[in-house]
């Protein structure tokens, strides 16, 4: 019955994570990842818990995560919704950079951490509705990584398609001006998102990095 229940639990990662050759298991290289922990409930500061020997090669980092969570630490917190790369859900900080978990490839050495935007509800899972206190978009300008946005005002007709799209407030509706501005680009999860550049009829949006 463990067999079984093992096989089962470990199915999604065979045979791309662990080969098979001759009847034995071949495994590849494999990652080693620290991941943020807190629990505002009972926890005065976070941490970093290591995992260590992750399966990680030809997947998502949310696919990691949730190897993490079936085989390793089934406390472990975090958001898995469409996982097509549409709700922006997952998103997260991967050494240091905002991405979609869902739609980043994992590497072999990762630190994870929430969004820096938003309030962390546990580890990495975050409340969207909820700015952490504190945060500025300034405070984090110029970091290596960061995502680059460019919007060609020729182009934009400022239909605010990318406000309503963006799932981390990237964008924002100038009252004065009349017009679409970018107001929080590093919050932006770059080319793993792009969600307002693909949105955008007008091709008025270019996300870099």
């Amino acid at each position: 019955m463990l067999k079984e229940i093992l096989k089962s639990k470990l199915s999604r990662f065979t045979p791309r994570l662990l080969g098979v050759e001759g009847g034995l298991k071949v495994f590849p290289d494999l990652a080693s990842i620290k991941v943020y922990r807190f629990d505002p409930a009972t926890d005065s500061s976070h941490k970093y818990d290591a995992f260590e020997n992750i399966p990680y090669k030809d997947h998502s980092v949310l696919e990691v995560l949730q190897f993490i969570y079936e085989n390793r630490d089934p406390s472990l917190s975090f958001r898995r919704l469409c996982t097509k790369g549409f709700c922006g859900g997952c998103a997260v900080v991967v050494n240091g950079q905002p991405v979609l978990a869902c739609q980043y490839p994992a590497e072999k050495e990762m630190i994870l951490d929430p969004h820096p935007k938003f309030e962390v509800i546990r580890d990495l899972s975050v409340d969207f509705n909820r700015l952490r206190p504190g945060y500025s978009s300034d405070s984090r300008a110029g970091r290596k990584g960061l995502t680059m946005i460019h919007l060609d005002l020729k182009k934009c007709v400022h239909c605010r398609d990318c406000i309503f799209i963006c799932p981390v407030g990237v964008w924002q509706w100038n009252k004065e001006a009349k017009r679409v501005e970018i107001a929080d680009p590093a919050s932006c999860l770059g080319p793993s998102c792009r969600q307002c550049s693909d949105s955008c009829w007008k091709e008025a949006i270019q996300v870099t990095r």
